[in-house]
């Protein structure tokens, strides 16, 4: 390494804690009002029979703390609205 190279800074983040979910979740959004962290994934699988849920978990310990059935209906873009108190 060069003596005048530039050293990249530290990440100012690091990952203190998993949390195993019985799904398969793939999309994130956090809620700063609550502290709660939604994903949203099928339970058993990626398949058109499988029943969907939105996850609601602690932001804090990142611990299951409810579900929302979405039947078979597969989401794609998870968003909330705390001026209305809507989950999109």
């Amino acid at each position: 390494m060069a003596a005048n190279a530039q050293k990249k800074p530290e990440p100012t983040y690091k990952i203190e804690g998993v949390q195993k979910i019985n799904a398969e979740v793939y999309q994130l959004v956090h809620n700063p009002t609550n502290g709660n962290v939604y994903v949203v994934g099928p339970k058993a699988g990626f398949n058109k029979n499988a029943e969907n849920f939105v996850y609601v978990l602690n932001g804090s310990s990142l611990a299951v703390i409810d579900s929302i059935s979405l039947g078979k209906k597969l989401p794609f873009g998870i968003a909330i609205n705390n001026k209305k108190k809507h989950f999109m």
